[in-house]
């Protein structure tokens, strides 16, 4: 048995038929190799990084992080007039100085908050079962925008195929987003003893269909559904397998 796990990775947030935003993706990176740049070297006893209950947390913890600098403010009651705009496609949030485009997908689930998308998206996938977390940054806190929360959840991305985006919802108010370089945008955690080998693919139009059947499976087939009854839906359709042969007809050599 192999001590190590490939996860399949890419951008997905654009169409690539037709453009590029490659620029803006790069690969994760473990959370600990940050820490570890700023450890202390006395030596002291009850150091971090010597405690087993720390080790376990951050094993095979990933951060992934902006590669550019956008900062803009939001103009009194622009974010108040999308609110009021009925979700009948999704709603375009630009030309206020952002160099990646905002979306609205829905009304936000929280009283005195907006819900906004930070056009950025990543899709992951491994061909053996591998539950993976997808969180804020938290050591230290970090977000681009004051008090904003981000959509977090986790799923087996072994036995099912959906992106993950920055969602957030931000509270009424907010004047400011904030992003520089080496920024932290999201954390990410694999469940397993494994080493975590990353291999890049090339998104495409293909890969987008698959991936869209996953996202909208609970419009079209069945709505309310847990997630193991959708695991188990699409391993018998053997889905997984036509988009595992499509990424590695697609790597990133």
């Amino acid at each position: 048995m192999s001590n190590e796990v490939v996860v399949y990775w890419s951008s997905s947030a654009f169409n690539p038929e037709i453009e590029s935003w490659n620029f803006l993706y790069r690969e994760p990176t473990l959370l600990l190799h940050d820490l570890v740049k700023i450890k202390s070297i006395d030596g002291r006893e009850g150091n971090i990084f010597s405690c087993p209950a720390s080790n376990d947390y951050f094993k095979n913890l990933y951060v992934i992080k902006s590669n550019i600098n956008d900062e803009f403010e939001f103009p009194d009651g622009f974010l108040q007039h999308y609110d009021n705009i009925p979700l009948n496609e999704e709603t375009v949030l630009n030309n206020i100085g952002n160099k990646v485009i905002l979306q609205k997908f829905r009304d936000s689930s929280y009283k005195g908050y907006h819900n906004i998308v930070y056009n950025l998206e990543w899709t992951f996938f491994c061909e053996e079962p591998l539950v993976a977390r997808f969180t804020a940054p938290t050591y230290p806190p970090f977000s681009p925008m004051e008090g904003a929360i981000l959509a977090s959840g986790q799923y087996d991305i072994g036995q099912w195929f959906r992106s993950f985006n920055l969602d957030y919802h931000i509270p009424v108010g907010t004047k400011k987003f904030s992003l520089k370089v080496d920024d932290p945008l999201f954390y990410l955690q694999f469940f397993t003893d494994k080493k975590v080998v990353f291999k890049r693919f090339k998104f495409n139009q293909t890969i987008h269909r698959m991936g869209l059947e996953f996202i909208q499976s609970t419009r079209r087939y069945e709505k309310f559904i847990p997630l193991y009854k959708r695991y188990e839906m699409a391993k018998k359709s053997q889905a997984l397998k036509m988009v595992l042969a499509e990424i590695k007809n697609n790597l990133v050599e």
